[in-house]
């Protein structure tokens, strides 16, 4: 069978957005243009598409320890969240040849750009959130 050679870009777009949408007002953020997701791949290293398999049902998970993090070189403001499920799917796209820019994988869901004065030690209380089937295409 041919090989499919391609970066990708990975990831699963939520379902409830509710509760981030009303966190980001009231953090006076304003929400991004395009719809809250986690990325569970950006690689603009090669890997054979055909052979990743694509995780086609919904998954809800109750975010573990939530807290807003500046990341992007501190200009992006996320909430950062434990999630074994998604760390297992990150490490298998890893190993299956996709590149990761950071030192390590965080699960997180970008709220917009940070601002100064938010508090970043502040308790998050996050229900569980529910992400769509993984979404894939070429990085940009």
């Amino acid at each position: 069978m041919k090989r499919d050679m391609r970066g990708i870009h990975i990831g699963r777009k939520l379902e409830n957005p509710e509760q981030l949408k009303d966190l980001a007002f009231n953090l006076n953020v304003a929400a991004p243009r395009k719809p809250f997701h986690v990325t569970l791949a950006y690689s603009r290293r090669k890997v054979d598409w055909k052979a990743i398999r694509p995780h086609t049902s919904n998954m809800i998970i109750r975010p573990l320890n939530p807290r807003l993090e500046r990341l992007g070189g501190g200009s992006v403001l996320a909430v950062v969240f434990g999630c074994y499920p998604l760390v297992d799917r990150w490490q298998e796209l890893c190993d299956l040849g996709a590149a990761w820019d950071y030192p390590q994988y965080k699960p997180h869901i970008s709220l917009g750009r940070y601002r100064r004065g938010i508090d970043l030690d502040q308790p998050l209380e996050i229900d569980p959130l529910i992400f769509g089937p993984e979404y894939r295409k070429e990085p940009k």
